[in-house]
């Protein structure tokens, strides 16, 4: 009798099959895309968001904190944008320059709502350009938003379909439970972090 080999998780997100199983869900078809994977797409992108502000502040201050306001490993601004960016910006998907410009533009007033909102609600401040050249109140400033209309460009372009990739396959392994998990966690997370701003 033949014995069933498991593939690893791995080869299962990025073998043959999945990749043309994924490209009905690819940056060209947002529509298509079922609420788990907005969920997942979410997740991912905040947590990647929050390895960058984690990486980034080691390298610029010499230390390791945890980054984000919130107590998980992810920054939900950075999920919110990516959303954003996949959906509302789709139909400049195949214009390189305007993709660009309107991507800089749309972070960079995200970026400036949620600092007055951290600001206002959660009484913390997580960046301060007041040190960069045309800036804000130091809440955006113009070589930041350089830099994220050129980081979405390349993201979309390079790794967007490999995110794509891993998410499909998750999405189709375990259907509903891992998005409500994350949804839980995260809005729980969010609920206890407001609750002790607000008592204490």
């Amino acid at each position: 009798m033949e014995n069933n080999q498991v593939k690893p998780l791995a080869a299962n997100i990025f073998s043959e099959d999945s990749t043309v199983q994924v490209l009905s869900h690819s940056y060209e078809n947002q529509e298509r895309l079922s609420f788990n994977e907005k969920v997942l797409i979410f997740f991912v992108y905040a947590f990647l968001g929050w390895v960058w502000e984690t990486v980034y502040h080691y390298f610029q201050h010499g230390e390791l904190v945890k980054r984000g306001f919130l107590m998980g490993l992810y920054c939900p601004i950075y999920g919110f944008s990516a959303l954003a960016v996949l959906f509302i910006l789709n139909p400049f998907k195949k214009n390189i320059p305007l993709m660009f410009i309107f991507s800089a533009l749309f972070i960079t007033v995200l970026e400036y709502v949620t600092s007055i909102v951290l600001q206002v609600v959660f009484h913390t401040t997580w960046w301060d350009y007041h040190d960069m050249p045309l800036n804000i109140d130091g809440r955006v400033a113009l070589p930041v938003s350089l830099f994220w209309g050129g980081l979405c460009v390349l993201a979309l372009k390079y790794a967007h379909p490999k995110v794509m990739h891993m998410i499909t396959y998750l999405d189709r392994r375990f259907g509903n439970s891992l998005s409500a998990i994350i949804l839980f966690v995260m809005i729980s997370d969010f609920l206890i972090t407001l609750l002790r701003t607000l008592v204490f």
